[in-house]
């Protein structure tokens, strides 16, 4: 348990996909420009969970994501921010909403960009949400799967800047660990109980095949020794066949309950550390 140490930024990377076998392929950015790092996102998100049509389901949630962004802000009274800092914001509310239907997003792997003296040029973007919000009120007004942060990360967003990551990440994980660790943990349950329902169906697949055996022994007696031996062996293979492949989809859904068992053993170790820092 000492020697487990996984740096936040590398949680999303050791967590599978119940949608593409294998690690996720697209090489880690340590210090990604704005347009690599979206691009990073948009190839995770496909990987991690993809949508029937990936463009109007990102275009509908960055939207979603800007108005949450923005409300943050406008909650913290804020009316101005830099472009990296708001659309570093905008990208962790994207991160969060979509991977959020999971139950669970893990933390979202890039910090908050430093304030410097130099100058910096002001979110036009965060500006005319600010406006539309003078006009019309609340931004964000239908609750999304995903976005369970605490209230108490605006006041970072002001006043802390610079040490909003590790404890705006590290709230947000512990605030619903023990519903997550919980939705997961039915998820392996269910995955248990479709393996007993195959492992069910390939027994009577075996008194299946038994009966057609005991049925093939005793078929026409007229039939001559080869031609009984040919047909007694094409229904057998028929029926080794259809057995071999129940056997393939109880190995995949065993494949499944493994990851699945993984990602449960994960966040317990990663709770577990979390407690330790405390």
């Amino acid at each position: 348990m000492e020697g487990y140490n996984i740096p936040d930024a590398m949680l999303h990377r050791v967590i599978p996909s119940m949608f593409n076998a294998g690690d996720f392929p697209m090489p880690w950015i340590d210090n990604p420009t704005l347009d690599e790092r979206r691009q990073y996102i948009r190839a995770y998100l496909k990987w991690r969970l993809p949508h029937d049509d990936m463009e109007k389901q990102e275009r509908d949630l960055r939207d979603l994501a800007e108005r949450k962004a923005a409300m943050r802000l406008i909650n913290g009274n804020l009316v101005e921010i830099g472009v990296d800092r708001f659309e570093w914001l905008v990208d962790k509310m994207f991160w969060r909403t979509w991977l959020g239907y999971l139950g669970k997003a893990p933390p979202f792997p890039w910090p908050l960009p430093k304030r410097t003296d130099e100058l910096t040029e002001i979110s036009q973007s965060f500006g005319r949400w600010l406006d539309i919000y003078r006009k019309e009120g609340d931004l964000v007004k239908v609750p999304v799967p995903g976005d369970d942060a605490p209230d108490a990360e605006q006041g970072h967003l002001s006043d802390n800047e610079t040490t909003v990551t590790t404890q705006d990440l590290t709230m947000t994980e512990r605030i619903d660990e023990t519903d997550q660790l919980q939705r997961l943990s039915e998820q392996v349950d269910q995955l248990r109980q479709e393996l007993q329902q195959r492992d069910e169906q390939i027994s009577r697949m075996d008194k299946r095949i038994q009966q057609q055996k005991r049925q093939i022994s005793q078929r026409d007696t007229k039939i001559s020794d080869k031609d009984r031996r040919n047909r007694y062996l094409r229904d057998l293979l028929k029926l080794e066949r259809e057995r071999v492949d129940l056997l393939r989809q109880r190995n995949e859904d065993l494949h499944l309950e493994n990851q699945e068992t993984r990602r449960l053993n994960l966040d317990v170790l990663e709770a577990w550390r979390q407690q330790l820092n405390q």
